[in-house]
């Protein structure tokens, strides 16, 4: 299964490379994403290395391949509409790309929903998973039956309104006036999906931190708080980051969370009922009397200032 994942993702990061410099795409947001998921595709390597039998680890692996296939087939798509591809062509080419897409959506929220050790937990865990898959198949089909013209896959789109793609207006070929009313919903969750994914992975994430023992919450903080900086601040960026804030109403802000990263890695993290990530004050305590060096210098030092301020 590790071969074949890395035969996988070492061809899918090998084409996305050729497809930036053909596509051009070197200035753009392209070079970042692929740096971001070459690293997750070698942590997966590194983690079924160092932990053959955690299924979380196999997760983390299918998601690198899966982003990298997802950057890749999509320049792909660009490349084919900058050579002058539309019709029936595009619809097709479109249609998988969108499939694609929407499965890097899924391969994400399973990798997540199962840190840190591939155990289940949750119920929500497995029937999340199925949910998104059903739309990862499914809505690129709805979507040509309930709207008029062809709606781009993600990085199609996000070019053309970037100004650096002139995206093509296909007429849908299974367009169905009767259903058009459906058009509008569909198409919001085609164009929410790629934030509703991540973020509400992050929340069962979450869920599961509570169930874990010290130890496992140990092994989970830091690489939750990783995610909910690429959730909440990357992913912000994507639509406008301002306005995408505003209407999620995010309880947690990316600065905030960011500090938090960098702060030690000793210290225990909790989650509150409002999802505001706060240190445990056993640990703040302990912190003061490690900076004290002991106990006993830090209630001299108290009973000191103490005095002092008697005084």
């Amino acid at each position: 299964m590790r071969a074949v994942l890395t035969c996988w993702g070492a061809t899918a990061a090998l084409a996305l490379i050729m497809g930036l410099s053909l596509a051009g795409a070197w200035g753009s947001a392209g070079p970042q994403w692929t740096l971001s998921f070459l690293a997750t595709f070698l942590a997966g390597l590194w983690a079924t290395r160092a932990e053959p039998g955690n299924r979380a680890a196999v997760r983390l692996l299918v998601f690198g391949c899966a982003a990298l296939t997802f950057l890749a087939v999509s320049l792909e798509l660009i490349i084919l509409v900058q050579a002058g591809l539309a019709g029936i062509g595009f619809v097709l080419g479109n249609a998988v790309v969108q499939m694609i897409s929407f499965g890097f959506v899924v391969a994400q929220a399973a990798a997540l929903v199962r840190y840190p050790d591939g155990v289940a937990r949750l119920a929500v865990e497995r029937w999340w998973v199925r949910s998104l898959a059903i739309i990862a198949a499914s809505l690129p089909i709805f979507l040509l039956i309930t709207r008029p013209d062809v709606v781009p896959a993600w990085i199609v789109q996000y070019s053309g309104e970037a100004g650096d793609l002139a995206v093509p207006i296909v007429t849908s070929p299974l367009y169905v006036p009767a259903l058009g009313t459906l058009g509008v919903g569909l198409q919001l969750l085609n164009d929410w999906l790629l934030v509703i994914g991540p973020v509400a992975s992050v929340g069962i994430v979450a869920a599961r931190y509570r169930r874990l023992d010290d130890t496992e919450r140990y092994r989970m903080a830091w690489p939750l708080l990783a995610a909910l900086v690429f959730v909440l601040e990357d992913r912000t960026r994507i639509d406008g980051e301002a306005e995408l804030r505003s209407s999620l109403r995010l309880p947690v802000e990316t600065d905030v969370v960011a500090q938090s990263v960098r702060q030690r890695a000793d210290r225990n993290l909790r989650v509150d009922g409002d999802g505001i990530v706060q240190l445990c004050r056993s640990d703040i305590r302990r912190n003061c009397r490690l900076l004290c060096g002991r106990d006993g210098d830090c209630r001299d030092r108290g009973n000191q200032q103490g005095q002092t301020d008697a005084n």
